[in-house]
């Protein structure tokens, strides 16, 4: 399928579970998509969540998950009161990854410019079989064990830090998607 065929298909429809953009990266996705070379397959504007651990790293089972910052501890506390197991529980802050696919090299090698310009630390070509995509993601991650069979790991002053230390990361995130956005714009010439 060739990349314009591609772009149209995905335009068709939204394919996250959530069914729409998240609102604090949509402005982002909404300015790639306008470019002819490049579009968006997928995208996060980072998010906390506390989750279950079933078995591997891969089965998780999601007690909450904000899309924004968290201004309220208290709906984390009643989803960790009615958890039983054995499974641990890990409170994270992952952060924003976008997904873009490019017309070419030279528009992949632009795009990784401007994110790398923006604060984007991670990022590259992941395929090119077919589709050339680029994925960039923040680095700022918390992964904090909560508790396990073993025991709890936590106080409720501690999930408050947690919770501050996590919103402050939502906000250098927010600020490399702003980043992004204005080096975009500021280079918006050079892609079209």
């Amino acid at each position: 399928m060739d990349f314009d065929k591609k772009r149209e298909t995905a335009f068709q429809r939204d394919k996250s579970k959530r069914g729409h953009v998240d609102e604090g990266i949509k402005e982002l996705v909404d300015l790639i998509n306008s470019f002819d070379n490049i579009f968006t397959t997928s995208s996060c504007a980072g998010r906390i969540c506390v989750v279950k651990k079933i078995k591997g790293k891969k089965d998780l089972e999601f007690l909450f998950c904000s899309h924004e910052k968290v201004k309220d501890i208290t709906i984390i506390d009643k989803n960790l009161s009615d958890v039983k197991g054995k499974e641990s529980v890990w409170l994270l802050f992952q952060p924003s990854i976008i997904h873009v696919c490019c017309r070419t090299h030279d528009d992949a090698a632009w795009f990784l410019t401007c994110a790398k310009s923006a604060g984007y630390k991670r990022g590259g070509i992941i395929s090119t079989k077919g589709t050339l995509m680029v994925e960039i993601i923040g680095t700022e991650c918390i992964e904090h064990l909560l508790y396990d069979a073993k025991g709890v790991y936590y106080r409720d002053e501690c999930l408050e830090r947690l919770i501050y230390y996590a919103n402050n990361k939502f906000d250098s995130n927010s600020l490399r998607i702003s980043r992004l956005i204005n080096d975009l714009k500021k280079n918006i010439n050079n892609s079209k």
